[in-house]
């Protein structure tokens, strides 16, 4: 039987002033015909707001192009926004240069979906791993460097042994564990997670999930955790927001989430999770929903009516604005 992830006990509760702000993230990507002239402009990320409190893990769900990792990339400052701002610690890092962000650089890191292309094949895990430690001067000598290398390999459930091998010898949740420990050789206090666990069966996934909230209570890290499987994200996020076609469709406490969606696309993504008993999978026949509309040109009103089975003459007229009901936002005029 695969092994379970387990629940973070008591971890998020009571959540202090956020270390981690997003307020009306606007991204945008023009597209363009073979000539060069300007065809549309794809709204990858649109208004997205959110908040991440010390010690928790905000899930981030959607299906493929909802703009998930966009918004991992303006978090990080890969990317700049067309609008609105991220602030670390109360600090709007957008507007910062680049010789600015050397320690929020540091503090926030991401473990990234594919553990296949994101390690050098070149380099030594070692060396890799060392590298961060002596950009930053965090160390004295590489001896010392190499040594806190060495403990963290073993953290994560590797060896000493691994530090002078290349990452093609190391399977794929060895060398997710090794993304891992790069993203935690810097002693970061937020990590985003982008799709960690989506190219390892089940067994490897709760291995690693494991391991995340292990290391999460040891060294008070913060996640957020984007996934399409929202499922394993309702097992371990704290709060959970919704994301389609770059727009929250809907954001609030896991549980209440889970056991009570509002949105009519939270309750489809809910009902296309596979029912362990086959005798109750007659259960969870989907009605026919068709495709995901194009982000270029993307329908007026709701952006989900047209696949919705609940939509009305009001959904497809005006786009709802997210409002708040407790601790619950909702962007849907049937609720």
């Amino acid at each position: 039987m695969a092994q379970e992830a387990r629940v973070p006990c008591g971890v998020g509760e009571g959540m202090s002033t956020p270390i981690l702000e997003g307020k009306g993230l606007k991204k945008g990507y023009p597209i363009k015909t073979p000539m060069g002239r300007l065809k549309g402009i794809v709204k990858a990320v649109d208004g997205v707001s959110f908040s991440l409190s010390e010690s928790e893990i905000l899930g981030v769900v959607g299906e493929s192009g909802c703009g998930k990792s966009t918004l991992a990339r303006l978090i990080l400052r890969l990317e700049r926004p067309d609008g609105g701002c991220i602030l670390f610690k109360g600090r709007d890092i957008t507007m910062c240069k680049e010789r600015e962000m050397r320690e929020f650089r540091r503090r926030v890191q991401i473990v990234f979906q594919d553990p296949f292309s994101s390690l050098n094949p070149r380099m030594k895990v070692g060396t890799m791993l060392m590298e961060p430690l002596l950009v930053h001067r965090l160390v004295p000598s590489k001896r010392v460097a190499r040594d806190r290398v060495a403990s963290l390999l073993e953290r994560v459930g590797l060896s000493t042994q691994d530090m002078e091998r290349y990452p093609h010898q190391f399977s794929g949740g060895e060398r997710q564990r090794i993304g891992i420990a790069r993203a935690l050789v810097l002693d970061p206090q937020v990590v985003v997670a982008d799709e960690p666990t989506s190219s390892l069966d089940v067994f490897v996934q709760a291995q690693v999930v494991n391991l995340m909230l292990g290391l999460m209570e040891e060294r008070r890290l913060s996640y957020v955790f984007i996934s399409h499987n929202l499922s394993l994200v309702g097992q371990i996020a704290h709060r959970i927001m919704v994301l389609y076609l770059g727009r929250v469709m809907e954001a609030g406490p896991a549980h209440q989430l889970m056991e009570e969606p509002l949105h009519p696309y939270t309750q489809v993504l809910l009902d296309s999770i596979p029912a362990p008993d086959p005798k109750e999978a007659h259960l969870h026949r989907l009605p026919p929903l068709g495709d995901v509309p194009s982000p270029i040109n993307p329908p007026p009103g709701c952006p989900f009516h047209p696949r919705c089975p609940q939509a009305q003459e009001v959904c497809r007229r005006e786009a709802p604005s997210l409002c708040s009901l407790g601790d619950r936002e909702v962007a849907c005029h049937l609720v």
